[in-house]
Order: structure tokens, then C-alpha cells, then sequence
């Protein structure tokens, strides 16, 4: 009975992940291994679906973000600014937070190329030999990444006449998804894009920094987790040290016509390297 009083709360928490770069690197790249160039990243652990229901929450983490961009990157007037993420308006968001921030700067926005990879190959499976699956499939992977909105729209919509019942679900998802993500599919197309930033909340803490070092539905300190993801981002090739952020950004650089910039409290659990 004692121990049932005096063990720990356990405590559900989500992050969120971004993590910022120049592209690929053309020296180290392969045609199979490309190779990312100068990439940073921040960490928040908090909870996080709560967190980003209202812009005005999601002010620490932009500011953070902002402050690794200019401290680290040189963003002269004409390099452009690219944010992906999942097509969450959260992230939009960000994106023109961005801009009013970096005002003679393109800053775009596109959906990353995982997130609808990954919903093409769930809808269309092929390993049977299906030749409308892997018809659609190899369609709508062309024309997501060329750009082509129309007809991307168009080829999932004329899957309704095939596809297992099943999928409707997932279909009817991810053509809203499309609908509500025009630039974001028309944007793929652009090149010559400087600094790339990747935003994405990850659930129960799963990405490709954290697979390596975290057990699948173990229970961590938080200490022991903070410490853990630390080691795995500091894998980055381009390793920054840990450097105190708790300042606020200049005030002539935001635009406070956006009145959720207000940066009084900025919390501690964010980490940048």
C-alpha cells in the first residue's frame, strides 16, 4: 500500500519537433544516400494537442525557432524559405509568422513528401499484382511531386470506383487533406529553395531521432527521456552547443500587428542545438 502512495505519476507527454536546413549537400550527397546540409534542430516537450489549439500558445516555440534561424543561418533578402510539414493549420501558421518576420524573404509552404508518400501507399497496395492500385499509386506520387494539383485531385477522386471499401475512410481524408493544402501540393514544384524548415508533432515521441534510443511503450523519467533525445540530436552533423534562449527577440524585428508575438514567459523545456 505504501508503495502504491509513494510511486511516481506517470504523465502522457507529445513534443514538438522542427528542424531547419540548407538543403542537401552536393559534396557528400550520392544519387541513393543524399546527404543534408547544415541541419539544427529544437525539441519541446509539453502537451503539445492542447499546446497549438490557439496560435498565441504556439508564441514560445516560433520565437525559439526564429532565434535559431538568425542565429545560425545568414538570411540575406534573397533566399527563400521553404516550411513543410503535415498540412496542419498549426503549421501554415508558423509559416506566415515566418514571413512577417523575414518580410523581404519568399517564405513557402508544402506539405511534406512523407506524410501523402505514406497515405498513397496505404490507399493503393500492390504486392498482389493490383495494376489499378499501382497505376494510381505511381499517378498520384507523380503528380504530388510535380505540383499538379488538378490532376492529383482528380486521380484520387476517380479511385472511389475501385478502391477497397475499406479505404473510403482514408481516401475521403486525404482528398480533404488536398483541398485544404492547394499551395501546399502546387509548391513541390519549386526549386532553388535556400533554407528549409521542417515542423511535425510527434506522438508518443517516434521519429527518426528517437526510434534508436527509445523502447516502444516504455515508461521514462523525464530527465532520463530529455537526456536521451539530447543524445540523439546531438548527432546532428553540424552540432551547435546548448546555448540559454530565455531572451526575447529584438522588438523592432516582429511585426505585433500579429498580437500573439508577445514574449514575456518563455518556458524552459525547449532545447536547441
Amino acid at each position: 500500500m505504501k508503495w502504491k502512495e509513494n510511486r511516481k505519476k506517470k504523465i502522457k507527454k507529445h513534443s514538438i519537433f522542427s528542424t531547419v536546413h540548407t538543403g542537401f549537400d552536393d559534396e557528400k550527397s550520392t544519387e541513393k544516400r543524399p546527404v543534408i546540409a547544415n541541419k539544427l534542430g529544437v525539441i519541446e516537450l509539453d502537451n503539445i494537442p492542447e499546446y497549438i489549439k490557439k496560435d498565441g500558445k504556439l508564441t514560445n516555440f516560433v520565437n525559439k525557432l526564429l532565434i535559431l534561424i538568425t542565429s545560425y543561418y545568414d538570411i540575406s533578402d534573397n533566399i527563400e524559405i521553404m516550411v513543410l510539414g503535415d498540412g496542419a493549420p498549426w503549421i501554415k501558421n508558423i509559416a506566415k509568422f515566418i514571413q512577417e518576420y523575414f518580410p523581404k524573404n519568399k517564405v513557402h509552404y508544402t506539405i511534406d513528401k512523407f506524410h501523402l508518400t505514406k497515405r498513397f501507399k496505404d490507399l493503393f497496395p500492390f504486392q498482389h499484382k493490383n495494376k489499378l492500385n499501382k497505376k494510381a499509386y505511381n499517378d498520384a506520387i507523380s503528380y504530388f511531386y510535380d505540383g499538379k494539383y488538378k490532376e492529383l485531385l482528380n486521380c484520387l477522386e476517380s479511385a472511389t470506383s475501385f478502391i477497397r471499401e475499406t479505404k473510403i475512410k482514408l481516401l475521403k481524408e486525404t482528398i480533404r487533406l488536398i483541398k485544404n493544402n492547394e499551395d501546399g501540393v502546387k509548391n513541390q514544384s519549386l526549386s532553388k529553395i535556400i533554407l528549409v524548415v521542417i515542423l511535425r508533432v510527434i506522438y508518443r515521441i517516434i521519429s527518426h531521432y528517437c526510434k534508436g534510443v527509445l523502447v516502444k511503450k516504455a515508461t521514462y523519467h523525464e530527465k532520463t527521456l530529455k537526456n536521451k533525445l539530447n543524445t540523439s540530436m546531438s548527432n546532428f552533423k553540424n552540432k551547435i552547443n546548448l546555448f540559454n534562449t530565455n531572451e526575447p527577440l529584438e522588438e523592432n524585428k516582429i511585426n505585433y500587428s500579429v498580437n500573439n508575438f508577445v514574449n514575456n514567459n518563455l518556458q524552459t523545456n525547449l532545447y536547441v542545438y
